[in-house]
């Protein structure tokens, strides 16, 4: 087992996100009870157009079912970052579930620079940027939020962007795995 310089864990889910996940969570709710009120128990059919009691039950199911599922994702969903004496190991749960790790050897050179998350890369996620969609390749990269990343170049050409809110120790943590031989 080799020693962890740095580890890191961003949360996707962040405080203000409720003030958007709330106000979508009760209209949703509110709506679909009082479209089942009206055609369920008043006899009344819901909407201009209405829906069979059976397609309103199932869309109303399918609609909650989509919010509860992107819910969990949004609070399960963080970038697990880990700085070792071998190489850099990380995972981005529920989508990346097992490490990954980039071994010391494949860095060719490392920097932490600033970075336009939108313009580089077309936002915060697991993003890719290649050649095709830009005249730039920016390469991979995992990021939560802010514009700070480390920068790893690899010997093979590829790039890839670590996006962090400790960026000075996330930087030391390299310099020292970079440095340590094993």
């Amino acid at each position: 087992m080799t020693k962890v310089y740095f580890k890191e864990e961003q949360q996707i889910m962040k405080p203000w996100h409720w003030f958007f996940i709330i106000p979508i969570w009760l209209v949703t709710i509110i709506s679909f009870s009082i479209g089942f009120y009206q055609q369920f128990v008043l006899g009344i059919p819901w909407g201009d157009k209405p829906m069979t009691d059976t397609g309103l039950l199932f869309t109303g199911i399918f609609v909650l079912s989509i919010l509860i599922a992107l819910t969990l994702l949004f609070f399960t969903m963080k970038l697990i970052v880990e700085v070792r004496g071998k190489g850099i190991r990380y995972r981005y749960p529920p989508v990346i579930r097992r490490y990954r790790s980039i071994q010391k050897e494949l860095i060719n050179r490392f920097e932490v620079r600033k970075y336009k998350p939108i313009i580089q890369y077309g936002g915060w996620g697991i993003r890719v940027k290649g050649r095709r969609m830009k005249r730039r390749n920016w390469g991979i990269a995992y990021s939560v939020s802010g514009n700070i990343g480390m920068q790893l170049y690899l010997k093979d050409g590829k790039k890839v962007l670590f996006g962090t809110q400790r960026s000075e120790a996330f930087e030391r943590a390299v310099v020292k795995m970079m440095r340590k031989e094993e």
